[in-house]
């Protein structure tokens, strides 16, 4: 934990420094930097604790959770972090009393005057174990659910030689998890990039060349490298496309390392600023992969579906983008109206506050493995703004598969199942009874198939919320939950009735 915690403290109290030098504290009002701290009290009220345990019961949970948002965007860090760290108390289960860590942050430092820049990412997140077990969304214990931690130290130094702009990036990763059944991971290497987009040349080029090392503390630790060329098409000022060769060299799918051909189409068009439209297409040592983004936005509204086929080294790597769905959606809807990032994301927070939104929410189920996989994610996602509410839709597909074959270490999900599949549904509508007070309310399912005839569940979650200003500076929120979950591993129904008391500093 202790990079992570340096990570969030570091950026803050850079930024601090840097945006009051005087010593007289931070100036929410300045564009470059804002803080917001806060805490939390709450108190849960449940039918079933621990969810899909045979000995559950009621329970009553109090929950005391400090935090901070921090926002940058000055000249030599730009970024964001949120931190909490929730310490919770049982009333039955005891035993189960600790405390709980939940962090979301990024950062680009520049370490030498446009050239030197040091990426950092920190996550800390529950996640679960395994699909097939139960994995309730509310707040009570769950056996189910590993503290897992990312943290990514990534330095690069960029130039210019000629017409020519070039790279050399260097990336560490390092994920751990509470749960002893799931690998830890670390993975670190170094890419060199080269692109000539001159606008007086009919075409451009690129050349790439990577190096990665993947080390699983209870799987198989492979290596690989890669390196391609390509041209690129600058059709118009709207339209660009870029075709790419190369070879790689992996010991993924056998034992020795192996040499295959790769091939990559890429076609980028942005006929205005509200709409873009990206396709990627590529053949590598799995087959075809794939990575398509559509966006359209209007005034009032944000259009967006995803469509990506690749290898994914961990359960983190694909991670929700930073601070979570509702809040990416709500900052496309607000990203014409304001663009400074730091305004922009006080806006995005108030709309969040006044319709009782949470910023992070998980939509597919991310759970933990121990070797590379092959993933699908498919996800469409409607933001509606009217004059007092907002609705949002989401429809998703995931479907997995482990990567290496060769290797079966008994400590993941696909050794029971040779796929897995999700796929679910969320909608969400919030509105503004009053100046002060907001309901919200969300209906989600999901369903999980297997390969496996005996594994599979479905979970269907509906939630009422109402949120209000107790004061400046002070927000309370009731929200009723319901859980159905149905499947061969423990089934089980649970309802509960958490009051939220915020106060931000």
């Amino acid at each position: 934990m202790a990079p992570l915690f340096l990570l969030a403290s570091s950026l803050v109290s850079s930024a601090w420094a840097q945006e009051s030098g005087d010593g007289g504290g931070v100036d929410e009002n300045r564009s470059g930097f804002w803080i917001s701290p806060r805490v939390s009290l709450s108190q849960t009220l449940t039918n079933n604790s621990p969810v899909g345990s045979p000995y559950a019961r009621s329970e009553q949970v109090t929950e005391i959770s400090p935090g901070v948002r921090a926002y940058m965007n000055l000249p030599r860090i730009k970024g964001s972090v949120d931190y909490s760290l929730a310490g919770r108390f049982y009333t039955q289960h005891t035993y189960a009393n600790g405390l709980q860590h939940t962090l979301d942050g990024n950062a680009t430092v520049e370490a030498l005057d446009d050239h030197g820049f040091i990426d950092l990412r920190g996550l800390v997140d529950q996640l679960s174990i395994s699909p097939f077990d139960p994995h309730s969304t509310g707040s009570t214990q769950n056996g189910n659910k590993s503290q897992t931690s990312l943290f990514r130290f990534s330095p690069y130094y960029r130039g210019v030689a000629g017409s020519a702009e070039y790279e050399l990036r260097y990336a560490m990763q390092s994920v751990s998890t509470d749960t002893a059944s799931r690998s830890d991971f670390t993975s670190n290497g170094w890419n060199f990039h080269v692109v000539d987009r001159n606008p007086g040349q009919l075409m451009g080029w690129s050349f790439d060349a990577s190096q990665q090392k993947y080390d699983y503390s209870l799987g198989r630790d492979t290596a690989s490298s890669a390196f391609k060329v390509g041209l690129i098409f600058p059709f118009t000022s709207q339209l660009t496309g870029s075709l790419l060769v190369g070879t790689e060299s992996n010991d993924q799918l056998t034992l020795a390392k192996q040499s295959y051909r790769t091939t990559e189409l890429n076609l980028e068009w942005r006929p205005s600023d509200r709409t873009r439209m990206s396709v990627g297409l590529e053949k590598r040592f799995f087959g075809n992969g794939h990575d398509i983004e559509l966006e359209h936005r209007t005034a009032r509204t944000v259009w967006r579906y995803t469509d990506s086929k690749g290898v994914v080294s961990n359960a983190l790597e694909d991670a929700l983008p930073v601070l979570g769905s509702y809040y990416d959606l709500v900052d496309s809807l607000f990203s014409s109206l304001e663009p400074d990032p730091i305004k922009r994301a006080q806006l995005v927070e108030s709309e969040l506050l006044r319709l009782g939104l949470p910023s992070r929410a998980e939509l597919y189920q991310r759970y933990l493995t121990s070797s590379a996989t092959l993933e699908r994610n498919q996800q469409l996602s409607v933001l509606l703004q009217g004059t007092r509410g907002v609705l949002t839709f989401v429809l998703f597909r995931n479907n997995s598969r482990r990567v290496d074959t060769l290797f079966n270490p008994g400590s993941d999900s696909f050794d029971v199942s040779s796929s897995i599949q999700q796929r679910g549904w969320s909608v969400l509508y919030a509105h503004r009874l009053t100046p002060l007070t907001s309901f919200n309310a969300s209906i989600n399912g999901i369903k999980i198939a297997s390969t496996n005839a005996a594994l599979g569940n479905s979970l269907k979650t509906l939630t009422f919320g109402v949120t209000t200003q107790l004061g400046l500076r002070t927000s309370g929120s009731v929200q009723l939950l319901h859980e159905v979950f149905s499947g061969t591993m423990n089934p089980y129904k649970v309802t509960s009735i958490t009051g939220v008391i915020t106060h931000r500093f």
